[in-house]
């Protein structure tokens, strides 16, 4: 089913950032130190910050539909 997959693409990018966070790319023109990662079989991109030991998922981002929509929860 492809909800089950996409649920399983999201678990399984959060498990290789959290490997390591510093790897994934900053994301351009955000302003602010945000990192993307792409989704392999889906249109979306994780956005996320790292603060030291901690990182905060900021969004789950459509990478064509308002790709900047979440970019007011970046500090």
């Amino acid at each position: 089913m492809l909800g089950q997959d996409f649920h399983t693409e999201v678990r399984r990018a959060e498990a290789l950032i959290a490997d390591r966070p510093a790897t994934w790319p900053r994301w351009p023109r955000v302003g602010v130190d945000v990192r993307r990662f792409k989704l392999a079989r889906f249109p979306y991109c994780l956005a996320f910050q790292v603060t030291g030991d901690d990182i905060a998922m900021i969004a789950v981002a459509h990478q064509s539909r308002a790709p900047f929509y979440w970019q007011s929860r970046a500090k």
